[in-house]
């Protein structure tokens, strides 16, 4: 029997309106306190939620001039009702460094580092002109989730690689 196809589904979109081509997804521990941290750090804004069972916030996007991030609290969540099948954690609540860094061009560098430490993140590495032409920090937030923010402001200088 030949495959029916769902005539109102055959000419939309590969994606929906205002998503990225590829958009992460990270695992938080309370997304109250990561929006508030990332909007109030970062600069994000907030597009859309969702609250679980208790009222909470379990899943957020949130984006930043072109960048898009999904946030995702499975705290409230069992096992089963988790779309990976075991309800996943933040690097912290694993008790690993995460593998994963976020690098996000940002206009102004100093004043970020100075509102992460407001909230909390722990500052791994103060704004440095890396030889790649960036300013550049990095940072830890409350979940264990290492951020680069950067400011391009010269040309890459091969002459600077470390050897």
């Amino acid at each position: 029997m030949a495959e029916q196809k769902n005539k109102s589904n055959e000419n939309r979109p590969t994606k929906q309106e205002g998503y990225t081509w590829g958009t992460p997804c990270i695992t938080v521990d309370n997304a109250q306190k990561a929006i508030d941290a990332y909007t109030k750090v970062f600069g994000f804004t907030v597009h859309e939620t969702m609250n679980d069972q208790t009222g909470a916030i379990c899943w957020a996007k949130l984006t930043y001039k072109d960048f898009g991030l999904h946030i995702w609290d499975p705290t409230n969540k069992s096992d089963s009702e988790c779309c990976v099948g075991k309800k996943p954690k933040s690097p912290k609540a694993s008790g690993i460094v995460s593998p994963v860094s976020i690098y996000l061009y940002n206009d102004d560098v100093e004043g970020t580092v100075k509102k992460a430490k407001e909230q909390g993140f722990t500052i791994i590495q103060e704004p440095e002109v890396m030889f790649w032409g960036d300013k550049m920090c990095t940072m830890t937030d409350a979940n264990g989730y290492v951020w680069n923010v950067a400011k391009n402001v010269a040309d890459f200088d091969p002459s600077k690689m470390p050897s």
